[in-house]
């Protein structure tokens, strides 16, 4: 192997032979290369065994006269019918707490989602970038420009709940910037996500889907089509694409409806960059508000909003503070900037798409409280 590789290397490398760094590297080479050459041959000899291995395994199973490959077709047709089986047992498992027959299943919207969603609206409203934020807005100046700024000017001031007449000025009030675009943005959330009608397209309600339920209700009772609309949802809900394909665009359509209210208050000078920050910002408090009102379809409960009026006395059992307590400067609403919850026990019934009740209608002891954020 020497002598061959003598002819293939040029003779202009053996001219220093008195060299013996130059010859301490050649002899490296030559080591190296008979190296490379002993792992090929064994590469190669792996890759013959391979092969004869799998003619060998082929031979076998052309001497069996079909019989082997009859076997292996049946054990694919039954590997893929265990398949199948389990997918479908696993399906039925996940119906059976729905199923009148099965046993009692609380789909309730757990308090932690509850919680969750709220403290992610609640972070986000307390750090709404805004320039010149404290900026004073007489609100009542603010009216006449649009019907949605209208409606959530009035939800603002003129909430139904029971307020001290006296608190309130009878001129109109004014409140830094910051503070109107929090309780517009809270507007927003308690009207547009709360306490509309929720229309999602993917949801409708068709005739053939009618007819559907109408021949449900017909062989499994009232009670088995109450179960088996709470699954669907509950399914459909869960899905991987339902926070992509449904929320989000909600999500979207409310945020730019909402950037188009606010910059009327805003006004020209500041409301392009201001509204650049806001965006974004806006985008991740309606999101979680769509997903609570998506959850509220499956969660058992009859819910209402909290929403105290400008002027009303500080409930701490039903509303929280911003800032937090140290900063409070009274005992009475200011403007209030995030809607609460009220979480009632509701009978069984069919999934309902109408908004959270009026907080002027609670009745009884709610089995579970969410605070509003208000300002004092």
């Amino acid at each position: 192997m020497s002598a061959q590789l003598s002819k293939q290397i040029p003779h202009d490398h053996f001219e220093n032979r008195n060299d013996p760094t130059g010859l301490e590297r050649h002899r490296t080479t030559f080591i190296a290369l008979a190296q490379y050459k002993n792992r090929c041959q064994k590469l190669e000899k792996d890759r013959a065994n391979l092969k004869t291995e799998l003619r060998r395994t082929t031979s076998i199973f052309a001497q069996a006269n079909g019989i082997d490959k009859e076997l292996m077709r049946k054990v694919r047709s039954q590997t893929r019918d265990v398949i199948e089986l389990k997918s479908r047992l696993q399906e039925i498992d996940s119906l059976e707490p729905y199923m009148a027959l099965g046993q009692a299943h609380d789909v309730a919207l757990t308090t932690e989602k509850l919680h969750l969603d709220f403290q992610i609206m609640k972070n986000e409203l307390g750090s709404l970038p805004v320039l010149n934020a404290g900026r004073q807005i007489s609100v009542e100046s603010l009216y006449g420009q649009s019907d949605d700024l209208d409606l959530l000017l009035h939800t603002i001031l003129h909430s139904n709940t029971e307020s001290n007449a006296e608190s309130v000025p009878k001129a109109g009030p004014t409140f830094a910037l910051r503070e109107v675009i929090q309780a517009l943005t809270g507007a927003a959330v308690k009207v547009w996500a709360f306490e509309s009608t929720l229309g999602l397209t993917s949801m409708m309600t068709t005739p053939l889907l009618q007819k559907y339920r109408d021949h449900i209700a017909t062989m499994c009772g009232q009670e088995g089509l109450c179960n088996l609309d709470f699954a669907a949802h509950d399914a459909m809900i869960q899905g991987k694409d339902f926070e992509e394909n449904t929320i989000a665009p909600v999500a979207s359509r409310l945020t730019k409806r909402l950037l188009n209210v606010l910059r009327l208050v805003i006004g020209h000078q500041d409301a392009h960059e201001t509204l650049k920050r806001l965006g974004p910002r806006l985008a991740c408090i309606m999101k979680p508000a769509i997903h609570l009102r998506s959850l509220s379809l499956v969660s058992a409960k009859r819910l209402e909003s909290i929403w105290p009026s400008p002027g009303a006395s500080l409930e701490e059992l039903e509303m929280s503070v911003e800032p937090p307590l140290e900063a409070r400067t009274g005992d009475l609403v200011r403007l209030p900037i995030l809607p609460g919850l009220r979480a009632y026990h509701n009978e069984k019934e069919m999934i309902s798409y109408r908004g959270f009740g009026d907080s002027n209608l609670a009745s009884g002891h709610p089995d579970h409280t969410i605070k509003a954020l208000v300002i004092v």
